[in-house]
């Protein structure tokens, strides 16, 4: 019984995505006819002119022109043709939930800005999934591909680092992980293949942080948390440091790795003070103490001697509200712009938020509230979450005491993150 109804939930699944795909194949075939403006038509216009005023209610249209404004004409006037031909091309291997799609479109663009890497022809790809995803990674394993490279780097078409996408394309030709330009830490023979052996879940840096720690004679366990702490978001910076508290952890014996968090935010705070602050001389005790003291402090009694500002992102806020008259429930997510927002909330909720305001205000990090407010009764705070705005990814979603949030919080953060197209972490 048990067998029968996981294959039926595939069969469910299967059957949902060839409908998925029907229904986005008969959308395309109406616009076609509603405007009488097939889709080679359509993107040879916005080839040309990079507007989509005229496609106002086509969301192919509005997806598809931005790329093509991003690339001047004169400029990166091949890189637009090949980007042309590719989602023409893709249209004609009728790859249509693959152009529905706003990362795919991301990475059919990222892919025609490297054409000069190709080694075979993109117009002998042929598609051969209905799975969108599979064809994407067909399609880069078609233009790039020569040795398989690890499953996690291939999403880096996805997102905007130009440099991760060359790794891909040189990791691919046979390149050594060592020869690789640009790495930001320093590479072992270890790192490097520590590097190739990271789970497909994980970013580049998280990758990078855990081949660090293991190189070092760390366990696995611990170059998870590692990975998945604020080490792999602070772009290397103040590297020689972190190295060396990363190797005083694998020193440890034994300690309550739920610890690290706290602990790094306190030693984030310390270098941001003094450039030369140093851990040489301190025991896992004496940090813990330091550390312990600090938060306290942040939690409630330190008062700001002078208040950060930043300008706010561009992820916009959310709200949305459930039930009607007295049983009216409202729910926003907002962000904080200014080191006083971020003290309050963070002793509201006793967590260590404020300590992101250096990475708010260089904008690597962009930190929301979720919030929830009753008829007579007091607005509350269901989370605090950040997102990192290299990536566009939530990688952050704390309740109070640093407690996973609510499955209803979930939801709702879901919805905001599908309006401003954000990535949740796999890791929530």
């Amino acid at each position: 019984m048990k067998t029968h109804r996981i294959n039926n939930k595939k069969l469910d699944k299967i059957l949902a995505e060839k409908k998925r795909e029907k229904e986005i194949s008969e959308a395309l075939k109406k616009h076609n006819k509603r405007k009488k403006v097939p889709f080679v038509d359509l993107v040879e216009d916005l080839y040309k002119n990079g507007d989509a005023n005229n496609y106002k209610e086509y969301l192919i249209a509005q997806l598809i022109a931005p790329f093509f404004k991003k690339a001047s004409k004169n400029k990166y006037a091949q890189k637009r043709n090949i980007f042309k031909k590719i989602l023409i091309h893709m249209y004609e291997q009728k790859c249509f939930k693959l152009l529905m799609d706003k990362t795919n479109i991301l990475i059919l663009f990222n892919i025609s800005w490297h054409h000069h890497s190709f080694i075979r022809p993109f117009e002998e790809w042929i598609r051969k999934s209905h799975n969108d995803d599979r064809q994407i990674i067909s399609l880069l394993n078609h233009c790039f591909v020569t040795y398989y490279p690890p499953e996690f780097i291939y999403y880096v078409w996805g997102k905007d680092n130009y440099e991760y996408m060359q790794w891909f394309i040189d990791i691919s030709r046979g390149v050594s992980v060592r020869s690789l330009s640009g790495i930001p830490i320093g590479l072992t023979k270890k790192i490097a293949c520590e590097f190739l052996k990271a789970p497909t879940s994980y970013t580049v840096e998280m990758a990078l942080r855990r081949a660090q720690c293991l190189s070092m004679g760390g366990n696995e366990r611990l170059a998870q948390y590692i990975a998945f702490s604020r080490l792999s978001r602070n772009d290397f910076e103040q590297e020689s440091f972190w190295e060396q508290v990363i190797r005083f952890f694998v020193r440890q014996n034994m300690f309550d790795y739920q610890k690290l968090d706290e602990l790094f935010d306190y030693l984030n705070h310390m270098i941001n003070q003094n450039e030369n602050y140093t851990i040489k001389g301190r025991t896992l005790a004496s940090l813990s103490r330091q550390s312990d003291t600090w938060h306290e402090e942040v939690y409630g009694h330190t008062k700001l001697k002078k208040v950060l500002r930043w300008e706010r992102s561009n992820i916009n806020s959310f709200s949305v509200t459930e039930g009607k008259n007295e049983d009216a429930k409202a729910f926003y997510i907002y962000e904080l712009v200014d080191s006083r927002e971020l003290m309050i909330e963070g002793r509201k909720m006793n967590h260590c938020v404020l300590t992101y305001a250096n990475s708010c205000r260089g904008k690597r990090s962009a930190i929301f509230t979720l919030r929830k407010k009753e008829v007579l009764s007091f607005e509350a705070i269901l989370a605090t979450i950040e997102v990192d705005l290299y990536t566009r990814t939530i990688v952050q979603a704390k309740a109070k005491f640093n407690r996973k949030i609510h499955s209803k919080a979930f939801e709702i953060m879901e919805k905001w993150a599908s309006q401003e197209a954000l990535g949740i972490s796999k890791w929530l």
